[in-house]
C-alpha cells in the first residue's frame, strides 16, 4: 500500500498600477506575465523492491568510496558511517567481508515475504597494471524468492555481470 502525499501550492500573481508600456516590452521580449492558478505535486513512497535496490546500491558505491579513500573494504555497514535504516520489514539487509585483508564485500537483501525478490551485490577490486579498479555485480532473483542469489566472493575478473542461474542482472 503507497502512501501518496499530495502538495498543493497556489501562487497568485498580482500586477497593480503596471502601465501599458510595461506591458508591451515584457510581451515583446518574450517574458509574458503568467498568472499561475495552482499547481500539483503528487509523490509516491518507492516500493519495497526499489527500497532493496537502493540499499544495495548506496552499500556498493559506499564500499567504492571507502575502498579508494582507504585503500580497502569497511569490515561493516556501521562502519561505512550511512544515514540508512537498514531495519526494513520487507529485506533483511546483510553486508559480509571477505578474505584478509578484504578482497571482495558481499551485499544482500533477503526478502522475507513470499511475493518478493531477493537482490544480492558483490563489490570486489580488479587489478590492472596502472591501477586498481574497484567492480560492483548486483543480481536479482528471477522468481520471488526469499533467497538472494549466491554470489560467489572470487567473480572472473571480467568486465561482464555474471549471475548465477536463476538470476538476473539488477537494473
Amino acid at each position: 500500500m503507497a502512501v501518496v502525499v499530495v502538495v498543493v501550492c497556489r501562487v497568485q500573481i498580482l500586477m497593480m498600477m503596471m502601465n501599458i508600456a510595461v506591458k508591451r516590452w515584457c510581451w515583446l521580449c518574450g517574458l509574458p506575465l503568467l498568472l499561475l492558478g495552482g499547481c500539483q505535486l503528487t509523490l509516491q513512497l518507492p516500493t519495497a523492491e526499489n527500497q532493496a535496490k537502493f540499499y544495495i546500491d548506496a552499500i556498493a558505491k559506499s564500499q567504492t568510496a571507502y575502498y579508494k579513500a582507504n585503500g580497502e573494504f569497511a569490515s561493516s555497514i556501521e562502519q561505512l558511517d550511512l544515514n540508512l535504516n537498514i531495519d526494513s520489514p520487507d529485506y533483511k539487509l546483510t553486508a559480509t567481508s571477505h578474505g584478509e585483508p578484504t578482497h571482495s564485500v558481499l551485499v544482500e537483501a533477503a526478502a522475507k515475504k513470499d511475493d518478493l525478490h531477493s537482490y544480492a551485490g558483490l563489490v570486489y577490486v580488479k587489478p590492472t597494471e596502472e591501477k586498481v579498479d574497484v567492480l560492483v555485480q548486483a543480481c536479482k532473483t528471477e522468481e520471488p524468492s526469499k533467497r538472494p542469489p549466491m554470489l560467489t566472493t572470487r567473480p572472473r575478473l571480467v568486465n561482464a555481470i555474471d549471475c548465477p542461474e536463476g538470476s538476473v542482472i539488477m537494473q
